[in-house]
């Protein structure tokens, strides 16, 4: 969906747990401060001793999977949907789905739906994995309002352990991968 403020806010990578992304995907770098930083929220960069859990178990799951970033990189690219963090005042992580003015939700929406649909129209992929409800919702309206039939969407439960029930999120990530036959993509 959107960065979290112990991920991609730190990282700049999706799910970007900042030990997964050092030791899993080999990237590390310089992680600039934004002009206006939630003081709650400081950004620290890779130096952040954090975890941000949704990425932890994503890119552990995959790890495991493929062995390598590399491998794991041949057939998939990873994108939030809204590219910008959104931030309470405490810090604590807004999702754009938990914006309650409408007016500002669907504008938000509509500008993250434009830059979507113009990567999907660049890539061309075969088929879309959506990580979690919410992505799989906007992209199957996104698909439906472009007349778009010809990629295939598939659903991967969200790593998040704020979801309930969601305790054994590997098990389920690698039932999703069976049950729909990927996982010659990730594996040689």
């Amino acid at each position: 969906m959107n960065p979290g403020p112990f991920g991609m806010c730190q990282t700049g990578i999706p799910f970007g747990d900042p030990i997964c992304v050092r030791q899993f995907l080999q990237i590390e770098g310089i992680v600039n401060k934004p002009e206006v930083e939630c003081q709650s929220r400081m950004i620290v960069g890779f130096n952040s001793s954090r975890r941000e859990q949704s990425g932890k178990r994503f890119w552990e799951f995959f790890e495991n999977l493929c062995g390598s970033s590399e491998k794991f990189f041949e057939n998939a690219l990873l994108l939030n949907f809204c590219p910008i963090a959104l931030m309470k005042s405490n810090g604590s992580n807004v999702t754009p789905a938990e914006i309650k003015d409408t007016k500002v939700r669907k504008s938000l929406e509509a500008a993250c739906n434009n830059w979507y649909l113009e990567v999907i129209r660049l890539l061309k992929p075969k088929f879309i994995v959506a990580v979690g409800g919410y992505i799989d919702k906007k992209t199957k309206d996104l698909f439906k309002s472009n007349n778009i039939n010809d990629i295939q969407i598939l659903c991967m439960p969200h790593p998040s352990p704020r979801s309930v029930g969601n305790q054994n999120w590997h098990e389920k990530a690698q039932k999703f991968i069976d049950d729909n036959n990927l996982i010659g993509y990730f594996q040689a």
